[in-house]
């Protein structure tokens, strides 16, 4: 907060507030805010000249004080002329600042920012089972149904973070990857991918990502075996069924993958997608 009375912390103050903005811009996602930050940039950009304005006076205000560590005093005030002359130069060419400034804020208002488009609904992995674990949901669903076999699967879901684990490592996909001779059954917003000659099941549940999240075009990697520049499946113990027909408990101990680090203004779940997919290469 600005002090009205002490120069050095709120010149300090706005030195560091100026950095926050820099970094915060990039991170905007709601251009419609931006005719306002430009507007009120236009006004810092006035103030600044009025704020140069009185330094400058002040250096000359108290040129009689000005001296060199050796007590110079001709030096001193020397120096003191040519900083209050170098500031004076600054405002002139503020000048030219805030008229561009002045004309940015007109037309920034006249723009009529259009809301983002809803992203379309997407599917991220849940689990991924190969032979024996997939085996025994395919019995599964050969001796009561396929919505048994993907209720005993939401096991295995963790909720946010099995999202977060998903955007992390890539296993996100417009449609469920499927390859030929693969069955698919949907119930609840899950769709379970399964092959009884490859022995693997898949289970994929929809979701609305955020538009900085939402994939662009059609990913179609394979899943029973991995292919080059597409992320590998989870692969995890299935879950045993719990006497009296009780719903599976929620694996414990899983680990969510560590983000890959990314740039301070890219989204990392946007960023460890691209890395996968080897489009940061």
């Amino acid at each position: 907060m600005p002090t009205y009375s002490d120069p050095t912390r709120d010149a300090a103050e706005t030195a560091e507030a100026t950095r926050g903005l820099a970094h915060a811009i990039h991170d905007i996602h709601r251009p419609e805010t931006m005719p306002g930050i430009v507007g009120d940039l236009l006004a810092t950009t006035r103030r600044l000249r009025e704020t140069l304005e009185a330094l400058a006076q002040t250096h000359v205000y108290y040129i009689d004080r000005a001296s060199t560590d050796a007590g110079d005093f001709k030096t001193g005030e020397a120096h003191a002329f040519a900083t209050a002359d170098a500031i004076d130069e600054a405002v002139t060419l503020l000048d030219d600042v805030e008229a561009c400034m002045d004309r940015a804020s007109t037309h920034a208002h006249l723009i009529a920012w259009q809301p983002a488009p809803e992203p379309d609904p997407q599917r991220l992995n849940v689990v991924f089972l190969q032979g024996q674990d997939a085996d025994e949901v395919i019995e599964l669903i050969d001796a009561d149904s396929e919505d048994a076999a993907i209720g005993h699967l939401q096991g295995f879901d963790a909720g946010a973070e099995t999202t977060d684990a998903a955007l992390t490592n890539g296993y996100v996909y417009t449609t469920p990857p499927t390859r030929a001779l693969d069955h698919t059954a949907t119930g609840e917003g899950y769709t379970m991918v399964y092959n009884r000659d490859l022995v693997h099941v898949g289970l994929y549940r929809t979701f609305t990502p955020e538009p900085e999240d939402a994939l662009d075009a059609p990913s179609t990697p394979a899943v029973a075996e991995h292919a080059p520049g597409f992320p590998r499946p989870v692969i995890r113990p299935a879950p045993r069924q719990t006497p009296g027909g009780q719903s599976p408990a929620t694996p414990s101990g899983t680990t969510q993958p560590s983000r890959r680090d990314s740039s301070w203004f890219e989204h990392p779940g946007v960023a460890a997608v691209k890395d996968s997919r080897g489009l940061g290469r």
